[in-house]
């Protein structure tokens, strides 16, 4: 899942999806579970990563030209 206007950065929390889909996503956090990382190490990893996105560097869901984006109705759609 991308966005055409704003940057997208995915993390995940679970190991399992990380090993399958790691390809897929930006930041894996579930070494707070494993205990191998505290919550300030990972969210300090996270803030680093927002940074560099903000900074022109490309999420992971721009390099695989994801840019998913609807426009919502109001209203009755038919």
């Amino acid at each position: 899942m991308g966005n055409a206007i704003a940057p997208v950065v995915k993390v995940t929390g679970n190991a399992h999806t990380w090993a399958r889909m790691g390809d897929d996503i930006d930041l894996d956090a579930s070494p707070i579970i494993s205990g191998e990382e505290t919550v300030e190490q990972v969210g300090r990893r996270i803030y680093e990563l927002v940074l560099q996105v903000a900074s022109g560097e490309r999420p992971v869901a721009e390099i695989m030209g994801h840019a998913e984006f609807a426009m919502l109705r109001q209203g009755v759609v038919y």
